[in-house]
């Protein structure tokens, strides 16, 4: 009998054990707990191709040199804006102030004065749609329906190569201040003409006046009274003494000659 309740005893504590051996943490379970939330979802991860990124468009200018009389830049605008996306335009006026006039003489503006520029840039968001447009519309006619004002007109134009917005601007910046730097030499020039000028119309009235002062002196001198016996006695006191002279040389010689005469 004490031999069985040992055994029985012995197996109560294998079961035991054996009971706690199960219930022993499982390790992958563990470590799938452990992982991130997202991990748990995706499962496993895996390598995904990389996308190629998209280059930045670059913009890009056309130079139009020639604009025909009358066109605005909303005009240009609506011509250019059927060959791609554009960014911004720049019309230079005709009429700006480029030299210096001396003479000051300046048109009246007209109340209702037509658009009048000479050359414009464009941008264009994508610089291969630029380079494409200037190759394809330079030389060309400008067209359009019958009847349009610049429908026979020629465009003139040229995509430039690595200028950018900015260049322009400091461009336009240049030739303000070149153009203000020849109208002060302009200035400064004329002003020095101006002083000699002045100058030598003051020494030609100097000159004048010194003349004609020494002409009426001597008119003076010349008119001074002189009678006209003064005249004859000095001619003829210069006569008389050589008349003298000879009638006592003509004396001397008789009077030699009738001594030797008469002894």
């Amino acid at each position: 009998m004490a031999t069985s309740t040992v055994k029985s005893t012995k197996r109560s504590r294998e079961s035991d054990i054996g009971s706690v051996e199960l219930e022993e943490p499982n390790v992958a379970s563990a470590s799938t707990s452990q992982l991130p939330s997202n991990e748990q979802e995706t499962g496993p991860l895996t390598t995904q191709p990389k996308k190629k990124k998209k280059k930045d468009v670059t913009s890009g200018i056309v130079y139009i040199s020639r604009l025909p009389p009358g066109m605005t830049p909303q005009k240009i605008r609506h011509l250019m804006a059927r060959w791609g996306d554009l960014g911004k335009l720049y019309a230079q006026p005709k009429d700006a102030v480029t030299s210096y006039n001396p003479n000051g003489q300046h048109k009246k503006k007209q109340k209702h004065q037509n658009a009048n520029y000479s050359e414009a840039w464009v941008e264009f968001l994508d610089k291969s749609v630029a380079k494409t447009v200037a190759s394809m519309l330079n030389a060309q006619v400008i067209g359009g329906k019958k009847g349009d004002k610049w429908r026979d007109d020629i465009w003139t134009m040229k995509y430039l190569s690595g200028f950018k917005w900015e260049m322009l601007g400091e461009q336009m910046a240049y030739e303000k201040q070149a153009h203000q730097a020849r109208l002060r030499a302009e200035i400064s020039r004329s002003k020095t003409e101006q002083g000699e000028y002045l100058k030598n119309v003051d020494l030609a009235r100097q000159l004048e006046k010194r003349n004609t002062k020494k002409a009426a002196a001597g008119e003076s001198g010349n008119a001074a009274p002189s009678t006209g016996d003064d005249t004859k006695a000095s001619r003829g006191y210069k006569q008389r003494q050589v008349v003298e002279k000879s009638k006592t040389l003509e004396g001397q010689g008789m009077d030699g000659v009738l001594g030797n005469i008469f002894g």
